[in-house]
């Protein structure tokens, strides 16, 4: 049986969230957004890493602390590849003595436990940076799907360091390298003019083939595609939810001035739980006609462009009957 209260509750937080958003639509206008960068000078990369407590402000069950771990491992291996003049990766974790001793043992990088800010901090060595960051539920939220809000302040901070160009947040079973980057920067040149920004699929890898994660069947090919530089052609998949999000700094301000997606409370208006919805970033943000979302992906050779392929290492959806998600495999996402 449902709890009335929390019903009252999750509808009055609802309407709190439309309200917001008027207000927001009404006194804060959007600016014209300048020229997206051509490149990476300073990228601060966010993750939330829950390690079960068998209670029930457990966030999800999706396996053990040590396997929990070792996909933040494996999460953090990836983007150790990624060159950056001095990059900080921030772990908000509910448990950061053993966290920090995982992560000091496995990785020859300066580790410790601090306050998020620390990755604010001039990087001179322009080493990898790794902080871990203790979270603690509030007083009145203390459900686990609130640790994958803390690094919104530690992002909005980030506005008033000058050479941090990028922002990054990814959940800690995601695999996001070079490659991936790339595109994205590359993506944003392309697409600049149009309001539409970048896009990534999810795909996981279970009994030898490699699955589609958001999608429950495959799709026609698309043909009201978006046309750009270098031959691209964009399209809109039919789930844009990606688990993670990036920002430039053109992106990041307007964020953080005006998408219901920068705070918890706003973004009760999206789709999602709110684990969930802390990943949107601008997914949802003044999508241009007839879009319903700005994020887009481009075609490539065999279907979906490589480059915008991010691999869901829990493989949750794929190894599941129950559900139709992570039902297609990657080499059948268009039908016929």
């Amino acid at each position: 049986m449902s709890n009335p209260l929390a019903h009252i509750s999750g509808a009055a937080s609802v309407r709190t969230a439309r309200l917001l958003h008027r207000y927001d639509r009404v006194l804060r206008r959007r600016s014209p957004l300048g020229h997206p960068p051509t490149s990476v000078e300073r990228l601060l990369i966010a993750i939330p890493h829950w390690r079960p407590t068998g209670s029930t402000a457990d966030a999800k069950q999706s396996g053990s602390a040590d396997e929990r771990t070792a996909r933040l491992l494996n999460c953090i291996s990836s983007l150790r590849e990624i060159p950056s003049a001095g990059t900080d990766i921030v772990v908000f974790t509910n448990r950061a003595e053993e966290t920090e001793a995982r992560l000091r043992h496995s990785f020859d990088a300066s580790v410790s436990i601090a306050a998020a800010a620390r990755a604010l901090e001039p990087n001179g060595l322009k080493e990898l940076r790794l902080t871990v960051t203790a979270w603690r539920p509030g007083r009145l939220y203390r459900h686990g799907f609130g640790l994958s809000w803390a690094h919104k302040p530690l992002f909005r901070a980030a506005l008033d360091v000058g050479n941090i160009s990028h922002l990054l947040y990814l959940e800690d079973d995601m695999l996001f390298g070079p490659a991936n980057l790339d595109y994205w920067v590359w993506g944003r040149q392309c697409l600049h003019g149009t309001g539409l920004i970048p896009g990534f699929v999810r795909f996981e890898r279970f009994s030898g083939d490699s699955w589609l994660t958001d999608l429950k069947s495959s799709i026609p090919r698309p043909h009201d595609t978006v046309p750009t530089m270098d031959d691209a052609e964009w399209f809109s998949m039919p789930n844009p939810y990606q688990a993670l999000y990036v920002l430039d700094r053109a992106l990041a301000i307007d964020h953080f001035q005006r998408s219901p997606s920068r705070s918890r409370i706003r973004s009760r208006m999206r789709p999602h739980d709110d684990l969930a919805s802390a990943s949107h970033g601008p997914i949802y943000d003044d999508a241009p006609a007839p879009q319903r979302w700005r994020t887009v992906v481009p075609l490539g050779p065999e279907g979906i462009h490589s480059a915008a392929l991010v691999e869901h290492t829990s493989a949750n959806y794929a190894a599941d009957p129950s559900t139709a998600l992570g039902s297609i495999r990657l080499s059948e996402v268009f039908d016929g």
